[in-house]
């Protein structure tokens, strides 16, 4: 009994064997042709052709498609280096010179030489081309609203301008930098532009060409002077608080010069027990700012 089972598991391990045998000489010597579906390959248009097309006043408003699935048909050794990071689909736009829609086939290249078959699984890319259209736009400095500290800036460029598809073109509303963030150092920054449409949000489209893309932007900034804050009571008088509640004031050095505190406006202290809590705005002079006047 013993014999018959030891037979049986020589002869098993002799037909796995000859299977892996049989496996690597399929596989690796005669290297079949087999096929495979590469998914969301990206389609793109060539950017000779793009710009050849705005030469002619053109440009791709929209593709019906962004990714594509590619079949592949080539030998099982090569099968694994084709993925959707070696393929791209182009459509080939160079024939096109006048704005309309056009059904264009998707044409496939691989980065790596692997002697493949390539097919669309997908109808022909639907293209929109629409005229360009340009036109100049003031350029908005976005520059954050709690810093109170900069007299003046300057542009070096106040006009740009932008050209894209009629139908975006549409849509501009406003540029405006990037926003900066200002310091006691800034002199001047050099921002990108960015571009709003008519609800105030931000444009994110490759089409949209603007000239030029980025500005300088220089600072004059105001003296700043540390004053104390005097509480104005309802009868006119004036208490001086301690120290910690001094501020710093920022104006022009003839309008600093001149001040030596900042009162609270008026207040009646009468319906206020002993030390109670109250935040006052400040009165402040005509020139002069401050980063928080509660």
């Amino acid at each position: 009994m013993e014999k018959i089972e030891r037979e049986k598991l020589i002869t098993k391990i002799i037909c796995i064997t000859l299977a892996v045998i049989l496996w690597f000489y399929v596989s690796y010597y005669e290297n079949p042709i087999m096929t495979k579906t590469v998914r969301n390959v990206p389609v793109k248009i060539n950017n000779e052709q793009t710009e050849t097309l705005r030469e002619r006043g053109l440009s791709v408003y929209s593709l019906s498609e962004e990714k594509v699935d590619v079949g592949v048909s080539t030998q099982r050794l090569n099968l694994a280096k084709v993925t959707n990071k070696s393929l791209s689909a182009y459509v080939n736009v160079s024939s096109i010179e006048k704005s309309g829609t056009y059904y264009l086939p998707a044409i496939v290249l691989c980065d790596v030489n692997v002697n493949a078959t390539y097919y669309v699984k997908s109808d022909n890319i639907k293209v929109i081309v629409e005229p360009i259209i340009s036109g100049t736009f003031n350029v908005e400095p976005d520059i954050e609203s709690t810093y109170v500290a900069y007299d003046t800036f300057e542009l070096d460029t106040k006009e740009i301008v932008i050209s894209a598809p009629e139908s975006i073109f549409d849509k501009i509303g406003t540029v405006k930098t990037k926003t900066i963030k200002l310091n006691d150092e800034t002199a001047s920054v050099t921002k990108e532009l960015v571009i709003y449409d008519k609800n105030d949000n931000p444009m994110d489209n490759k089409s949209i060409v603007c000239s030029p893309k980025k500005v300088d932007v220089k600072f004059k900034y105001l003296s700043k002077k540390t004053v104390p804050v005097a509480l104005k009571t309802a009868n006119g008088n004036k208490h001086t608080l301690p120290a910690e509640n001094n501020v710093i004031i920022y104006g022009r050095p003839d309008v600093l010069a001149e001040i030596s505190q900042i009162s609270t406006i008026e207040i009646n202290l009468s319906p206020y027990e002993e030390n109670s809590d109250v935040k006052l705005k400040l009165d402040l002079p005509e020139g002069i700012r401050v980063k928080d006047s509660d």
